[in-house]
């Protein structure tokens, strides 16, 4: 598994694109102090990556509900990030989780832990004010998700 040193900022939020299936729950979580504080009720979310200091590390966790999606009729599934403050170039993992986790309460201290790599994404601040579209086609069409997709990035 590739781990990601890269420091910088991300403010987002996110969709995927593939007959509409709805988001259920987004937020972001923090390290360090922070590390019990919920963020749910906030509309943005922050990924930001510190190889040497936790309480500047923060990940996003984002449950579509995918129980109406046909994966045999759909060729494609992309994650849509829209980066709304872009510090850096970075590169970033989304990764899949567990869906035991509600935006309400997850923090840092009790968040589920990074599963399986799915991707990774690179992204500068060319990419400020618009959208990313990240490909999970290949992950989604060979695994079977359930009615729930949880992703962390």
């Amino acid at each position: 598994m590739k781990i990601f040193t890269s420091v910088g900022l991300l403010f987002l939020s996110a969709m995927i694109a593939a007959q509409s299936p709805a988001i259920i729950a987004d937020t972001y979580i923090q390290g360090g102090s922070d590390g019990d504080r919920n963020y749910g009720e906030l509309t943005d979310m922050m990924i930001k990556t510190s190889p040497t200091n936790e309480s500047f590390s923060r990940r996003a966790y984002l449950k579509f509900d995918i129980s109406g999606v046909s994966t045999a009729a759909v060729l494609r599934f992309d994650l849509r990030l829209f980066a709304t403050y872009v510090d850096g170039p970075f590169e970033f993992g989304v990764y899949k989780v567990a869906d035991d986790w509600d935006e309400n309460t997850i923090t840092w201290n009790n968040a589920p832990g990074m599963g399986e790599l799915i991707t990774t994404f690179e992204i500068d601040k060319s990419h400020e004010g618009g959208y990313i579209s990240i490909d999970l086609s290949s992950f989604i069409l060979q695994n079977d998700p359930g009615d729930l997709l949880s992703l962390g990035i």
